[in-house]
C-alpha cells in the first residue's frame, strides 16, 4: 500500500514571526493567498497585518510562482529585470532592524536580494550575493565608495536563512544560524524610499533564484529570538540550521 499523501506533506513548524514583537513586514511565498498574479507574481502581500505589500505594476518585470522549496511554493526571479518594491515606511528607516531572508540563488554574480536606497542618490544598503559567497551588507555611499558590514561563503542553489541585525554600533549578519565575518560600519544606513526585493533600485544586479520568504523587525531581535525564526524557518524550508 502507498504512503497517503498527507504524510508526504511538509510539517508544519506551528511558529507565527507575529509573536516576536517589532514585526514590521512578513512575506511567506508559500501561502497561496498573499500572492496575485498577472503576466507573474504583481502582488506579494504582507502576512504582518502592516499593509506593506510588495508589488510590480509592470507584466514584463513579474517574478514567476512556479517552483518550489521543500514542497513549498516560492517566487521566482528570473534575473534580466524582475523586481518587486515594498512601499516606504518608517520601519525601515529604524535606527535598529532586523532582516531576514530564506532564499536560494540558481546562477552565481552579484546579485542583489534586499536593497534599501534612499530614492535619490546612490546611497543605499545591500544583502547581496556575489560570485564567490555572499556580502550580507554593503553600504554604497554617493562617492562610489562602500563599507562591507559581514560576508560569508556559501553553496550555489543550496537554499540559505540569511540574516542581518543592524543597530549603531553593532552590525552582524548569519548563514544559517553560523555568524559571518563582521565589520561596524560607520556611515548612517537610515533611508527613505522602500525597499527593492531581487534588484539594487531596479537599475541592476538583478536576482536569479527563489525568495521564499522575508522577514523585517523595526527593531534589533535578541540572539534567542533570532534563532527561534532561524531554526523554525529552516524546519519549514528545509535546511539545517545552527
Amino acid at each position: 500500500m502507498g504512503m497517503s499523501p498527507k504524510l508526504l506533506r511538509p510539517r508544519a513548524s506551528g511558529f507565527n514571526p507575529k509573536s516576536i514583537s517589532g514585526l514590521s513586514l512578513w512575506l511567506d511565498a508559500s501561502d497561496s493567498s498573499s500572492i496575485t498574479t498577472s503576466t507573474g507574481v504583481s502582488v506579494w502581500a504582507d502576512k504582518s497585518g502592516n499593509g506593506r505589500n510588495a508589488t510590480q505594476t509592470t507584466g514584463g518585470k513579474q517574478p514567476a510562482y512556479t517552483n518550489t522549496i521543500n514542497g513549498r511554493k516560492v517566487v521566482s526571479f528570473l534575473g534580466v529585470d524582475d523586481t518587486m518594491q515594498i512601499a516606504a515606511n518608517a520601519a525601515f528607516n529604524a535606527t535598529s532592524q532586523t532582516i531576514i531572508i530564506v532564499a536560494k540563488q540558481s546562477t552565481g554574480g552579484n546579485q542583489s536580494l534586499w536593497y534599501k536606497a534612499d530614492g535619490s542618490s546612490a546611497n543605499g544598503v545591500i544583502m547581496r550575493y556575489r560570485t564567490g559567497g555572499v556580502t550580507f551588507w554593503h553600504y554604497q555611499k554617493n562617492d562610489g565608495s562602500s563599507e562591507t558590514i559581514g560576508t560569508s561563503s556559501a553553496t550555489l542553489s543550496n537554499v540559505n536563512v540569511w540574516s542581518i541585525v543592524l543597530e549603531p554600533t553593532a552590525q552582524a549578519g548569519w548563514t544559517n544560524g553560523t555568524a559571518a565575518n563582521t565589520a561596524t560600519v560607520t556611515t548612517a544606513y537610515d533611508n527613505n524610499s522602500g525597499p527593492w526585493l531581487g534588484s539594487r533600485r531596479d537599475i541592476g544586479e538583478y536576482f536569479i533564484g527563489d525568495i521564499a520568504e522575508v522577514l523585517h523587525w523595526n527593531r534589533a531581535l535578541t540572539a534567542a529570538e533570532r534563532q527561534r525564526v532561524e531554526r523554525n524557518l529552516g524546519k519549514k524550508w528545509g535546511v539545517t540550521v545552527a
